[in-house]
């Protein structure tokens, strides 16, 4: 749906008429729930919040106005949503009499704690533990030949700086090549959605890129991980995936 589809719509919605609302819901409900879960991580709260979105839609249309992008418009508004969501729960969970882990006769503070992580016994967190240690170990050796680093001092920083970036513009500049990207260019521009997978610092990365496209008018969600409602709502759309990866290992 482009812009002006999108505003003959809202003047549908302004007019009380629910098939505007029908129309932006059948179009964009894969992109807002995305945007939702995103934020929540959770199928049933993501799903209240679409349907919460929708219905905010209906009563904010006249807020609505031409020439800003009606897509980057609808992100916002599904990802404060969000947010106050997170917000109103958090409040909830601190009007509690008594936290669960004060209660009397309750299982050890270990057992809690996992509880709290979302880890499903004291097994689980030592596991993890190792895994987010051995990561580290693995940045910090990856690191250690770098030109900076914690041990760099400020006038290291300042002459290195220069050299890193013309670097990275020049290996960049060599790496591309006019046809592939052309091609490239071309599998995007017929792609209805865009989704960019990453963990931890490429997830951020993720994050980031998802909000470029966003704001070119295309459809773009970030994940840390595989989303079955998400596939399945979305299987007759053409997608496109892109993993970012450091190492390969993921």
């Amino acid at each position: 749906m482009n812009d002006q589809e999108f505003e003959k719509n809202i003047g549908r919605i302004r007019r009380n008429d629910k098939d505007g609302l029908r129309e932006i819901y059948e179009d964009y409900c894969p992109l807002i729930y995305s945007v939702v879960w995103e934020i929540l991580g959770s199928r049933e709260d993501s799903e209240d919040v679409t349907s919460d979105f929708f219905i905010r839609l209906w009563d904010i249309a006249d807020t609505y106005r031409p020439g800003k992008g009606h897509r980057a418009w609808m992100i916002t508004i599904a990802r404060n949503l969000a947010i106050d969501f997170l917000r109103k729960r958090k409040r909830e969970s601190l009007t509690g009499e008594i936290p669960d882990y004060l209660q009397a006769g309750e299982d050890s503070c270990e057992e809690q704690l996992c509880q709290k992580l979302g880890l499903a016994g004291y097994q689980e967190f030592k596991l993890k533990l190792v895994e987010e240690i051995n990561q580290k170990n693995r940045l910090s050796q990856m690191l250690e030949g770098e030109p900076i680093t914690d041990r760099s001092s400020y006038t290291d920083i300042i002459h290195a700086l220069p050299i890193l970036y013309d670097k990275a513009v020049t290996n960049t500049r060599l790496a591309l090549d006019k046809n592939t990207m052309n091609r490239i260019n071309g599998v995007l521009q017929r792609a209805e959605c865009i989704d960019i997978y990453g963990t931890g610092i490429s997830y951020i990365l993720a994050q980031s890129a998802v909000f470029k496209f966003a704001t070119l008018g295309m459809e773009c969600s970030a994940y840390e991980s595989i989303n079955g409602h998400y596939l399945a709502a979305r299987r007759n759309k053409k997608t496109i995936a892109f993993l970012i990866s450091f190492t390969g290992a993921n």
